[in-house]
């Protein structure tokens, strides 16, 4: 995994995440560059050595190597290479280790076994990733299969939420998207990624986008990723012509949600416990365990992950995790509906024709004190399909899809490890994954690998700065 960053170094070693075993500092000479050789950046990126890594560069300058003698390295001159005489190694043997985020920096021995609660969207994601490092995983259920909760969904939408000023949500989508194309190829027969067609909301949007287009805001994107286009244009991609003109997203799509996350059950290799509902953790020495309501222990692991949506809060004693559940209700259409309709097309609400001939429009979001009738809830879907087609005046609806929503207050996901808290002050070892809202499809992949990256103290595949906005430990009260 390569991971670039198209920035000032002072603004990049502020998104680094995770632990690194080499460096090679390379930033010319620090008479034409001194930027890039300043003290204070060269001890930053020095915060992130794994204990033992190494360390090479052609220059000697005696302010450099007195910075990274500072900041752990044992330091020593070596012949060099080529037409420089001598150069720089070293070796990351800090005398004193200091406190370090847990967010970026796990100390663990890593796990030979997870238990991973939840065999949803997200719980099928963290199963595979570990497995695929050969944890032995066992995933338990309170439901009779997999994904029997909110991943019960047929189909679902797979793109990123596009931002003028290139806000977190855009970038956790984007980053999520881009973290799935390799997963996806694995089950062709479950994903359709064409293309997907988001109109404006309204006149003001379009013209918004086209501003921001023009000012190539937040910066100029590539043609197979994102680009304007008008209403006749959409109508050659999706059959039906949209009310407005809006936004192509090459490479998303559509996905086959709950048989792609029984796939990847299978797939993974895990042990599959369902129709059992998991009442507390706890932990005994290092070793995780899951009990049931009357206290017997289920299962026993190195690490746990908690993927049960806004249940989550209530596996984890003495933390308030502020989840909510918000109500979904999807309107299930008759034959003849939306039948030119290739794929999907998002904006205000979503419709979806799928291969097999499913056929969905919605969706509601109702929260707990307050649902519709049934009634209500098929004139609110419907509604959507006239805002998306005028063409389309009626609709026969022929049932739902309904399943909660899991929502964080910031409508951000809960990714990552739980840091210690009052009232949980032995939280090594467990994580959580949840509140991906309406975008579970996009968020599972980049939550698992950020989940496994953290238990495996490798470098994580997100900046800093993402990290802490998805870090459980936003809403925790640290430990007095």
């Amino acid at each position: 995994v390569l991971d670039l960053y198209f920035m000032p170094s002072s603004a990049a070693v502020k998104k680094l995440s995770g632990a690194f075993d080499a460096f090679y500092p390379d930033g010319f000479s620090p008479k034409k560059n001194p930027e890039m050789w300043e003290p204070r950046l060269l001890k930053a990126i020095c915060s992130h050595a794994r204990e033992g890594a190494t360390l090479a560069t052609w220059c000697v300058a005696s302010a450099v190597r007195k910075a990274f003698t500072e900041a752990g390295f044992t330091i020593q001159k070596v012949p060099g290479f080529g037409h420089k005489s001598e150069m720089t190694v070293g070796r990351f043997e800090p005398k004193f280790k200091h406190r370090r985020s847990t967010t970026f920096l796990n100390s663990a021995e890593k796990p030979q076994s997870a238990i991973v609660i939840g065999a949803g969207l997200a719980g099928s994601a963290v199963a595979c990733e570990l497995a695929r490092r050969g944890v032995q995983v066992q995933v338990v259920d309170a439901g009779p299969v997999g994904a029997s909760g909110a991943s019960a969904l047929r189909w679902g939408v797979v793109h990123a939420q596009p931002s003028g000023d290139d806000n977190q949500l855009f970038r956790l989508t984007r980053s999520g998207l881009e973290m799935l194309r390799e997963e996806l190829l694995c089950y062709p027969e479950l994903v359709r990624t064409e293309g997907l067609y988001q109109m404006a909301r309204d006149g003001a949007e379009l013209q918004k986008w086209q501003q921001q287009f023009a000012q190539l805001k937040p910066f100029s994107f590539p043609k197979d990723f994102l680009r304007l286009m008008s209403a006749e244009e959409a109508e050659s991609k999706i059959g039906l012509k949209p009310r407005l003109g809006g936004l192509w997203h090459e490479g998303a799509g559509i996905v086959a949600v709950a048989e792609w996350v029984r796939a990847r059950l299978n797939r993974s290799g895990a042990s599959l416990l369902f129709n059992t509902r998991v009442g507390s953790l706890s932990k005994q020495g290092k070793n995780c365990q899951a009990k049931d309501a009357f206290g017997q222990i289920i299962a026993e692991a190195d690490a746990v992950v908690v993927c049960c949506a806004a249940e989550t809060a209530n596996l984890l004693p003495g933390i308030e995790l502020p989840l909510t559940r918000w109500k979904g209700r999807l309107s299930l259409l008759c034959e003849g509906a939306l039948t030119d309709l290739k794929g999907a097309v998002t904006g205000p609400g979503y419709a979806i024709h799928s291969p097999d001939d499913w056929i969905g429009v919605g969706a509601t979001y109702e929260s707990a004190d307050k649902q519709m009738s049934s009634e209500e809830a098929h004139c609110k879907n419907l509604s959507h399909l006239t805002d998306l087609f005028s063409q389309l005046t009626e609709a026969d609806a022929a049932g739902f899809y309904e399943g909660f929503r899991c929502v964080a207050p910031d409508r951000l996901p809960v990714v990552g490890q739980v840091p210690a808290a009052e009232g949980f002050p032995n939280a090594t070892g467990i994580y959580v994954s949840c509140a991906m809202g309406s975008r579970g499809t996009v968020f599972n992949e980049l939550a698992a690998k950020v989940i496994a990256a953290q238990m495996f103290n490798e470098p994580i595949p997100l900046e800093a700065d993402l990290l802490r906005a998805i870090d459980p430990g936003r809403f925790f009260k640290k430990p007095r």
